[in-house]
């Protein structure tokens, strides 16, 4: 048990450790071979032998057991990835693997970006540095289909540079070519095409955005009132009626101040 006791449960992130720490004591207890497949369960003869049934009964127990060990090192958000295969040991690990060792681009991607990142830390010794390239390289090759050559590195290598050269305003475009099926040159150089032709399309309409933003603004004719007269369909300063009264306004202001000089004239005399 002590060994059990110093295998983390497997989380989103440490599945790299924690199969190399379940895989060596599932070793350590000799029932690492059923898992692997390398072991299955014992032919058995038409009638069965006591040795025969002897051997079938350590087989499922070593099955439960090495089953009950793996099921209780995985947080609870883990949990639900073998919830139906949780009595196949082998599926089990298969359903694990399958979920934190996708190869896909996008995760060959993070782990290239993660090996390309690693740098000395203050008080790291050489020797602590080189593992810790070591282990990028491992996942980085874990993650690699089989088909995989060094064709395929070449173009790949190419594709994540131009991503991780595109500046912050691009990241959306960049998560998007994360999630493509195929990283090879061919397809992210059309991607990078195409986004340069939208915003190149995008850039040239903003002017003509911008105007029917302002018109949309600018309340039409139709839904205008007048202030004075109260009627719609026009403003007050086009307002007929308010118009007339100015011009009325107007002819009694100046009527008035003749009349004034008049009376003054009048009076001096």
């Amino acid at each position: 048990m002590p060994n059990d006791l110093q295998i983390p449960h497997l989380n989103a992130t440490n599945y790299n450790t924690w199969s190399g720490l379940m895989t060596a004591c599932l070793q350590s207890k000799g029932i690492w071979c059923i898992v692997s497949g390398a072991k299955t369960q014992p032919l058995l003869s038409g009638i069965l032998t006591a040795g025969e049934l002897a051997a079938l009964k350590l087989y499922h127990e070593n099955r439960n057991k090495a089953c009950g060990m793996i099921y209780l090192h995985l947080d609870n958000d883990q949990k639900i990835h073998v919830e139906a295969v949780k009595d196949d040991l082998i599926q089990m690990w298969d359903a694990l693997k399958a979920v934190h060792q996708q190869k896909c681009p996008g995760n060959r991607f993070n782990a290239y970006d993660d090996l390309f990142s690693i740098r000395k830390e203050e008080g790291e010794t050489l020797q602590t540095l080189i593992n810790r390239v070591e282990r990028a390289v491992v996942l980085i090759q874990q993650l690699r289909p089989k088909d995989f050559d060094l064709a395929k590195l070449d173009e790949e290598l190419a594709s994540l540079t131009l991503i991780r050269a595109l500046p912050d305003e691009y990241n959306a475009f960049a998560s998007s070519l994360l999630l493509l099926n195929k990283m090879d040159k061919a397809t992210i150089h059309q991607a990078f095409v195409t986004e340069d032709i939208q915003r190149c399309r995008c850039a040239s309409d903003m002017p003509a955005v911008a105007t029917a933003f302002q018109t949309t603004l600018t309340p039409s004719a139709s839904k205008q009132k007048c202030a004075f007269c109260n009627m719609s369909n026009h403003v007050m300063d086009k307002c007929h009626k308010f118009i007339n009264v100015q011009k009325e306004a107007k002819e009694h202001v100046k009527n008035a101040c003749k009349g004034n000089r008049a009376n003054k004239a009048q009076e001096a005399t």
